[in-house]
């Protein structure tokens, strides 16, 4: 963010929090992107959004990415359960047999050992594990 966005936010009483960037694998990276380059270059920042973990001020968590279109009131998504997010793979889906979900759309209850548990399982996730016998060689 740059000092004037800073300044201008500050002028308006709004507040933020600068978060370092949470870095995906070399190796992560390198497997996504033998999947898709495109895709793997866009997404290689994802991880950063996890500090919302970290909010433990609030109760409850609704994160949107910033390119979300609101077309009507989400006040019903606090009485959703911690952990939801939406499906992903309705229009496109290039793992059919594997389900996962878009993180544009989610509802946490924030917790530090929570987001500790998260960066411990990124920074030690075996990829040839994780997919043995989900790709074919």
């Amino acid at each position: 963010m740059s000092d004037a966005s800073k300044e201008i936010l500050t002028q308006l009483n709004i507040k933020y929090r600068q978060v370092d960037n949470i870095p995906m694998s070399d190796e992560l990276f390198t497997y996504n992107s033998n999947i898709n380059a495109h895709f793997a270059a866009i997404w290689k920042n994802c991880f950063t959004k996890l500090h919302i973990f970290e909010l433990e001020e609030f109760t409850k968590i609704i994160f949107l990415d910033a390119d979300i279109m609101i077309l009507k009131n989400l006040d019903h998504l606090f009485k959703k359960p911690h952990l939801m997010a939406a499906l992903d793979g309705e229009y496109f889906n290039i793992w059919p047999d594997w389900p996962h979900f878009n993180s544009g759309c989610l509802v946490i209850e924030p917790s530090i050992q929570e987001f500790n548990n998260i960066l411990n399982y990124i920074n030690n996730f075996d990829i040839n594990i994780a997919h043995e016998g989900v790709i074919a060689d």
